[in-house]
């Protein structure tokens, strides 16, 4: 009969900490989930706009062969695929924060879960230590996070590149 107890005290215990753990882990996970279907349709999107652009420069390509050809309209073709290329590039570049995010907090629900049973030999000064750390870690900390995310260094074509551009084709158009 005491067996029977302390079975039944202990899956109290477990169901307990598991709703703990939900309760701590579980936002993080709805936040990578949510990165990651924001992901995916970025995602999506500029594979769309790639696929546009390439039909757009597969077929001025193709048309140059034709007998009839026309240099305007190969060279609003081209601009047409160039415009394309912007909102390609940034919606694979947000696919790509939006993939970052949910990976750091897919890493943080991991750990999150994994830390008491990981320390639970530990004595009590130095689970307090490590849980006082972990606390500095992932709480208030996501200002830091995001300016990490947003500091990289963009390679962005300006409108003075697109005009040198167009005065460099100018010369063949008039051809």
């Amino acid at each position: 009969k005491f067996e029977d107890e302390m079975e039944s005290v202990m899956k109290e215990i477990t169901s307990f900490l598991k709703k703990e753990y939900k309760a701590v882990t579980g936002n993080y996970q709805k936040v990578a989930n949510s990165h990651k279907k924001t992901a995916d349709l970025f995602r999506v999107i500029a594979i769309i706009l790639m696929v546009g652009l390439s039909g757009i420069l597969i077929y001025t390509i193709w048309d140059i062969s034709g007998e009839n050809f026309d240099w305007t309209k190969s060279l609003i073709r081209i601009l047409a695929a160039a415009a394309l290329s912007y909102p390609a590039t940034y919606a694979a570049r947000e696919s790509s924060k939006h993939r970052k995010l949910e990976v750091l907090n897919r890493k943080a629900e991991l750990e999150l879960t994994a830390i008491n049973p990981f320390i639970e030999l530990l004595p009590e000064p130095k689970k307090q230590a490590i849980k006082e750390k972990l606390v500095e870690k992932y709480f208030g900390n996501s200002g830091n996070l995001m300016n990490d995310l947003d500091n990289k260094k963009e390679e962005d074509v300006s409108i003075s590149s697109i005009e040198r551009i167009i005065k460099t084709l100018l010369p063949f158009i008039k051809k």
